[in-house]
């Protein structure tokens, strides 16, 4: 058997036509010109043809020749790696290529929609609660900076606010520390916002709004809901797919604050996905008839919302414009 090959001889820049020979049981001779060489079958190595490349076979003294094709030798050659085989077939044919590609558009498909939100549920449940402490409190700065004011609420009805909702909260049986805030913030209008930390913040547009404490209590149990259910981390996690691989392969959930620095400004920007609000929604609904606290004032305040923002979307996380349709909910709310 005799092929035909662009022999390199490893040490010039020369190149020599050649021809292969593997008449020899276990070895093959190269000749090109005056040249003779000898070499052991399982002296050599293979690189198989990928995209444009063609194969090449390598020589222990250095020297490696190509070729255009292996089918006819190979048999003569030594096994190469499985995979090379594989990847080559899907190069080489069209049907081969096009299951390759199907098959890696569904493992890219179940890695976002499955894989990684697991993997963020897992490692923000195991957070300690001093980093997630840190976190709200960078959190709160930077809110403070950008889009909050003092609030103009006036303390007793602060005050009476927050020992009605905190004394909502202890009938949850949470494990959580909450502090209920109040804030003033013509940037985001009526609106609620749940920090990490167990930092809950009522805008005194959203107070002002509300026809009702009940309505508030609401709002206030779809916020605990987000916290609970750790929310804002695991949705920072699923955007910062490096940081989260970067846990879950090290198993040192420290690691997570390489991303500190930046998650406020990240969670600023949040907006959380149709499936956690929808998991929130259900956690204030399920609050309040367990509780026997109708969901008419905070179907009402839905309503409110809807008529005065019609949806308007500040770029700004907002509880409202970022919730699942406020029709859906207001639907929603109704079937219950």
């Amino acid at each position: 058997m005799n092929v035909e090959v662009i022999w390199y001889d490893g040490k010039t820049s020369r190149v020599y036509e050649a021809s292969l020979n593997f008449s020899e049981t276990g070895f093959v001779r190269l000749t090109a010109d005056n040249i003779s060489l000898r070499y052991a079958i399982d002296g050599i190595s293979v690189a198989e043809p990928v995209g444009n490349l063609k194969p090449k076979i390598y020589f222990p003294d250095g020297s490696n020749c190509e070729l255009s094709d292996l089918s006819a030798i190979r048999p003569y050659l030594p096994k190469t790696s499985g995979l090379f085989e594989f990847i080559h077939r899907c190069e080489s044919k069209f049907i081969y290529a096009a299951g390759v590609a199907v098959l890696a558009v569904g493992v890219f498909a179940f890695m976002i929609l499955y894989a990684v939100p697991e993997m963020a549920r897992q490692i923000a449940n195991q957070i300690p609660p001093a980093l997630e402490q840190t976190l709200g409190r960078q959190l709160l700065d930077t809110l403070d900076r950008l889009v909050f004011e003092e609030s103009r609420l006036p303390l007793d009805r602060q005050a009476q606010l927050s020992a009605s909702f905190l004394k909502s909260i202890d009938s949850m049986n949470s494990t959580i520390d909450y502090q209920i805030l109040f804030r003033s913030s013509p940037k985001m209008g009526a609106n609620a916002l749940a920090l990490p930390s167990g930092i809950i913040i009522f805008t005194d547009e959203i107070v002002e709004l509300a026809e009702s404490d009940e309505a508030l209590i609401g709002v206030l149990a779809h916020e605990v809901g987000h916290i609970e259910q750790r929310h804002s981390i695991r949705h920072v996690l699923q955007d910062s797919v490096v940081a989260l691989l970067l846990v879950t392969i090290t198993g040192d959930i420290s690691s997570i604050s390489s991303i500190g620095a930046a998650l406020p400004t990240l969670m600023v920007q949040l907006k959380f996905s149709r499936e956690f609000e929808t998991e929130a929604d259900d956690f204030a609904i399920r609050y309040l008839q367990d509780n026997n606290i109708s969901t008419e004032p905070l179907l009402e305040l839905l309503k409110s919302l809807d008529k005065k923002y019609d949806e308007e979307d500040t770029g700004i996380s907002n509880y409202f414009s970022s919730h699942p349709a406020t029709i859906e909910r207001i639907k929603k709310l109704k079937r219950r």
